[in-house]
């Protein structure tokens, strides 16, 4: 393959990872009222880990801090006991989080 060939692949490809990206439309809500819209990436042992359009890299959030979490996006999420559910996230004004399967 040709050098100017892997060149404009190159760029082709650079150009299109945005359009790959998800929105950053998932809504945190703490319990102290603020609100952070970002990318839910993961939720690990007490601790949410969302990035932001405006910070580089992603921000850790103590999950007991969380009020109310809400997304669009499929997620796949493993229970305690190993299971596994498919489907977004919702969570209820009593603090108990909900999933819808799909």
């Amino acid at each position: 393959m040709s050098l100017l060939v892997r060149i404009i692949l190159g760029a082709a490809l650079l150009l299109a990872a945005p359009l790959i990206a998800r929105d950053h439309t998932d809504l945190i809500v703490m319990f102290n009222g603020d609100r952070i819209t970002g990318e839910i990436k993961g939720l690990n042992p007490g601790v949410l880990r969302v990035d932001l359009d405006y910070v580089d890299g992603a921000i850790s959030v103590q999950w007991s801090k969380v009020k109310h979490v809400e997304s669009t996006q499929l997620f796949i999420l493993q229970a305690q006991d190993g299971s596994f559910y498919t489907g977004t996230l919702a969570s209820t004004p009593s603090g108990t989080g909900t999933i819808e399967n799909r």
